[in-house]
């Protein structure tokens, strides 16, 4: 099968493309560096349907994403140049046409208590907000959302993730604060790239959560994954989100129901502690 994935540099990019290579596909690179095999404005339409009709793949794979909950916040209008219109655009280039589109959400769009369901999206600020809107305009095609959050080392050089940040503080000793009122239920990047090439193939309509299945708080993943490379935390405090004044409000509770995605793409999905430990083995 032929893939095209758009924004293929970021966090997620550099871990999937490979894995879609591994599995035998051919794989095409959108994005910004010079080294990509289509460096195309994702949100200029004449030049996606040329993209589209020069590479003509199976699936079209949408990582393009602002992913700054403070900066979609406070630029609204850039929220939905990144998060919006290139789903937009791709939806019109794609009517009519049998190519599959996989976009990759957020779990942000909950709020409230969970596992999360997929029939109750309560987005609580502009970056889940407009995640949710590009969810919307997938409607008009033939097209699969997943909703999802990720961990493990990244392989681009001007994107850190959240177990990057873990590991920075824990080697230098530096202070942080790791939250035990935040729950969420990652995948190790890899393990969500073997999920979403098994989408790719299988090729399954609506919305889906993708996460481990089981959830943990931010402060018992970050401990847990100190202790499994064998580093000290002592440098990190335990303290609650509730208690912080925020900019902008944050869902405390992303954890998924993951049983539709199980379901319907027949794969059982990994435990948080089989995440846990092949987010450690990124920096052994």
């Amino acid at each position: 099968m032929k893939f095209l994935v758009m924004g293929a540099y970021g966090l997620l990019g550099g871990r999937l493309c490979p894995v879609l290579e591994a599995k035998g596909h051919e794989v095409f690179r959108q994005g910004r560096r010079v080294e990509a095999d289509h460096r195309v404005d994702p949100g200029d339409l004449g030049a996606v349907q040329q993209l589209l009709s020069t590479t003509r793949p199976d699936v079209v794979v949408n990582l393009n994403a602002l992913t700054s909950v403070d900066r979609c916040e406070h630029a609204s209008s850039e929220a939905y140049e990144a998060n919006v219109r290139p789903v937009e655009v791709l939806t019109k280039a794609l009517a009519d046409s049998p190519t599959y589109l996989l976009q990759v959400s957020t779990d942000q769009v909950y709020s409230g208590k969970g596992p999360h369901n997929e029939s109750n999206p309560r987005p609580c600020n502009v970056y889940a907000l407009s995640k949710y809107a590009g969810e919307l305009a997938c409607q008009r095609v033939h097209a699969g959302v997943f909703r999802t959050n990720l961990v493990g080392r990244s392989l681009s050089p001007d994107r850190t993730g959240f177990t990057d940040w873990l590991y920075q503080a824990f080697t230098h000793q530096e202070p942080l604060t790791l939250f035990e009122d935040v729950w969420f239920s990652p995948l190790h990047m890899e393990q969500l790239g073997l999920a979403l090439e098994r989408v790719g193939v299988k090729q399954p309509r609506g919305v889906f959560n993708l996460g481990a299945r089981t959830g943990v708080t931010k402060a018992d993943f970050a401990l847990e994954f100190a202790r499994t490379l064998g580093l000290n935390s002592y440098s990190a405090s335990v303290g609650k989100l509730a208690d912080k004044p925020l900019r902008v409000p944050r869902p405390p509770d992303m954890r998924l129901d993951v049983a539709a995605f199980e379901r319907t793409v027949n794969w059982t999905l990994p435990d948080i502690d089989a995440v846990i430990e092949a987010a450690a083995a990124d920096y052994r």
